[in-house]
């Protein structure tokens, strides 16, 4: 829609169209007449009026550099004419991430090397702004304060970059990151290998790659690197991602709570045989009340947003009241149950729930004979382009 919007403007402006392909014409009138005078035997050799419509004709080169934009980074930013700007996309405007930006995620702007510059004219200050205090290193939250502008138009402005390819959106780096190499990367290494050795000769490919064969904290391979190097090296780790060759690795948390009897505090009174016999009966109509409640749950059906916490199972409710010590600490443990389903990673818990790292670990740690950590990569949930690029 855009190119034809622009084709079209261009021809009742100045009859760029109709120039473009009279001229075009006119060279294949006289690619013809070559061709039957010197070739009579041979087929007419297409290559060599391709190259000279491409040479002569602007209209041409623009329709050359657009296909091969599309076809190998699936984003192009020209001029028609020297007059209207064209800014086309592959990426679909109308689909959006699965789940929402966070305050304590970060903009990896890309580097140069592989991204199309933003063109100045078409710029608004607020993206100047953001992308010259954006780092790795700071996360929303810091860029707000820093930058002074609305959280939610930063929002904006992110996912602006990351449906041009121009950033990408990630956990913000911290010393306690864990980073491995992606397991189904394709890339071309050998091409990678030079821009790498352009940007960064003191270091090489291969051994960067090598010391992420296995997950370390990034604490662990920053104390491996000379003081000197420090800043250097986490603009490494910024190109790594950039390119997709390593992924980062999020703890997640699994209640696993053993099998306890509802009904064991009912037993501990004795009484007739009528008794029993009504206790039972109030036991199985408890029973069945259970079981229709525990279908209602939605502890394991599938929710209408993303990461939304589930309620506890009767089982699990029963295994609460039975630890109960009354304790901040036990609080704090029921409030957070609800995100130990393997669904919601540390840090995500930590910002809904507003609590730090320690309160955190001090759980997990006096709790931790029903609960199972478990390590993997997460979703790429913001990068929209990731979501839709990659079919």
């Amino acid at each position: 829609m855009q190119l034809s919007a622009a084709l079209k403007h261009e021809q009742e402006r100045c009859n760029y169209i109709t120039k473009q392909v009279h001229d075009m014409l006119v060279l294949r009138e006289k690619w013809l007449t070559e061709q039957t005078l010197e070739n009579l035997e041979n087929k007419p050799n297409h290559h060599i009026l391709t190259e000279r419509i491409v040479e002569k004709s602007r209209l041409a080169c623009e329709i050359r550099d657009i296909y091969h934009g599309l076809n190998e980074k699936e984003i192009v930013n020209l001029r028609i004419n020297g007059w209207i700007n064209l800014h086309l996309n592959l990426n679909n405007p109308d689909i959006y991430p699965l789940y929402p930006i966070r305050p304590y995620h970060a903009l990896l702007a890309f580097s140069n090397d592989d991204s199309i510059k933003l063109p100045t004219y078409d710029t608004t200050p607020s993206l100047q702004k953001l992308l010259e205090v954006a780092k790795p290193t700071k996360n929303f939250r810091d860029l707000q304060l820093e930058t002074d502008i609305p959280l939610t138009q930063i929002y904006r402005l992110a996912s602006h970059l990351v449906h041009w390819r121009k950033a990408k959106i990630i956990n913000m780096m911290t010393r306690n990151n864990n980073y491995i190499l992606r397991p189904d990367s394709n890339q071309d290494y050998r091409e990678l290998d030079k821009k790498f050795s352009l940007l960064f000769p003191d270091f090489r490919l291969y051994d960067i790659l090598n010391r992420f064969s296995v997950a370390r904290p990034l604490h662990t391979h920053i104390s491996k690197i000379l003081p000197q190097y420090h800043t250097q090296f986490l603009s490494i780790i910024g190109w790594l991602l950039q390119h997709d060759l390593i992924v980062q690795l999020f703890t997640y948390v699994h209640l696993m709570v053993h099998t306890i009897g509802i009904n064991n505090s009912n037993n501990n009174n004795g009484g007739s045989s009528g008794n029993n016999n009504s206790s039972n009966n109030n036991n199985g109509s408890n029973t069945s009340n259970a079981t229709s409640n525990s279908s209602s749950s939605l502890i394991y059906q599938p929710t209408t947003f993303p990461l939304m916490p589930s309620y506890l199972s009767l089982k699990e409710q029963a295994f609460f009241d039975n630890i109960d010590d009354g304790s901040s600490l036990y609080q704090l443990f029921k409030r957070l149950c609800v995100y130990f389903r393997g669904l919601h990673h540390l840090e995500e818990i930590m910002w809904r729930e507003n609590i730090n790292r320690d309160q955190l670990t001090k759980v997990l740690k006096k709790y931790k004979n029903v609960l199972i950590q478990v390590v993997h990569e997460e979703d790429d949930i913001t990068n929209s382009c990731n979501l839709i690029g990659k079919k």
